[in-house]
Parts: C-alpha cells; sequence; structure tokens
C-alpha cells in the first residue's frame, strides 16, 4: 500500500512537474498527459499469472475491467480502518465520506478548481476515521489533514506551486508529522497512521487521477500504443 505514494512524495522523481510542463506544451501533448475523463477513472487493472507483464510475444499480462464506485470505497475503507477494531458507526461514517468523495471524483469534468476543492473531502474522510483520536490530538490531527490536503493540490491533481508549495516543502512536512505520532501512545498512533496512509494513497490510487497512470497513458498514446 502507498507506495505510489511514496514514490511521488520523494522529490528527486520530480513526477508532478513532469506532467505540469508536459500538459503545458503543444495541443497534442497536452491532450495525451490530460487527466481521464469522466468514466474513464474507475479502471481497475488486474494482474494475470506469469514472471512478468507480459508474454513472450509481447501480448499483455493484464486485464483492465470498469469498477464499481462501491469497490473503491470498500478498497479505501480496507485501507483507512485498522483491523480487528470494527465499530459500526465509524465503519459507517468512512463509508459515506469515501462514497461522497469517490463520487465526485468520477464524475466531476476535468475543471481544475473543482478538481482542487476535492481535498476538502479527502481531509473530511480522515477526520472521520480519527475522530474518536481524542481532544489531546487535535494539533497533530489538523496538521495532518492539512497534509492530506497539500498532498491533493500540489502532488496528484496539481496547481503549478500557486499554494506555495515545493515538492521538497511536503516532502519534509510529511516526513516529519508522520515520525511524530510514534511518540503518540501506541494505540491512537496506530490508528492516525493508517487513517493518513490510507486516505493519501486512496486519494492517490483510487480516485482515478493517479499521476503515474496519467504519465504511463500519454506516452502509451503519443506512441499510438
Amino acid at each position: 500500500m502507498a507506495s505510489c505514494l511514496w514514490y511521488t512524495l520523494i522529490p528527486r522523481y520530480l513526477l508532478r512537474s513532469q506532467l505540469d510542463t508536459l500538459t503545458q506544451a503543444n495541443p497534442r501533448l497536452k491532450q495525451a498527459f490530460a487527466p481521464p475523463a469522466p468514466g474513464n477513472r474507475n479502471i481497475i487493472c488486474n494482474t494475470l499469472p506469469g514472471s512478468q507483464l507480459h508474454t513472450r510475444d509481447w501480448q499483455p499480462l493484464w486485464t483492465t475491467t470498469p469498477a464499481d464506485v462501491s469497490v473503491l470505497v470498500a478498497k479505501a475503507v480496507r485501507r483507512i480502518l485498522l483491523e480487528g477494531s470494527y465499530n459500526e458507526r465509524k465503519h459507517q461514517r468512512c463509508q459515506q465520506a469515501a462514497y461522497d468523495v469517490l463520487c465526485d471524483c468520477m464524475a466531476i469534468e476535468n475543471e481544475h478548481p473543482q478538481l482542487l476543492s476535492l481535498s476538502l473531502k479527502w481531509r473530511l474522510l480522515f477526520n472521520e476515521a480519527t475522530a474518536d483520536a481524542g481532544q489531546e490530538h487535535y494539533d497533530q490531527l489538523t496538521t495532518l489533514g492539512e497534509l492530506v490536503e497539500r498532498i491533493w493540490v500540489h502532488l496528484i491533481i496539481g496547481d503549478q506551486g500557486k499554494n506555495g508549495d515545493t515538492d521538497a516543502r511536503l516532502f519534509v512536512d510529511v516526513d516529519r508529522h508522520f515520525r511524530r505520532t510514534y511518540l503518540l501512545d501506541p494505540a491512537s498512533g496506530l490508528m492516525i497512521r493508517r487513517a493518513f496512509l490510507g486516505v493519501v494513497s486512496s486519494s492517490m490510487e483510487l480516485s482515478g487521477f493517479n499521476p503515474y497512470s496519467c504519465m504511463v497513458e500519454g506516452a502509451g498514446k503519443i506512441c499510438g500504443m
């Protein structure tokens, strides 16, 4: 879980910067590397048995199928909540928050202000997952909630740095504040870390706006695949 998030966060790879540059290039590149349109964002890839991703004659060893939003919601909630500590009310709150944001992710047109505003709904999902953490953790949860928003705005959708963030600053802030959760009591720290990683990895991998997917799909379109 969260491998795409990790490599996107590390400043050395500059993935978001590459996509921002490509989407401001000539019309052909801009169209190729644009985020997927509604109806093409809920695609799930399943790998087939094999030691590589293709056969000897270069046939793909994977299949792609559309996924219902309910499937994506179930995946997100499993990532966010700890196993073995089921709370029905909390589970329902997280399901509803995940459903709301993922429905919007699948339906909203590629209009930048609207896409950026979804950061608030991802933060709401984090808030629901950590609602019973206790008032004593308020400051830390507020900071992590802000990071959920910043990751969506700066790395996943991209705003060309208009929010004042840089790749390096965001990486350092995530690293510093995530590490601080290890100073909390073990139960609270584990729950908060699970919620944070679950939400931000879901926003990266289940929203339909995975920047790695945009990069690969764009390269495929340019190469005529």
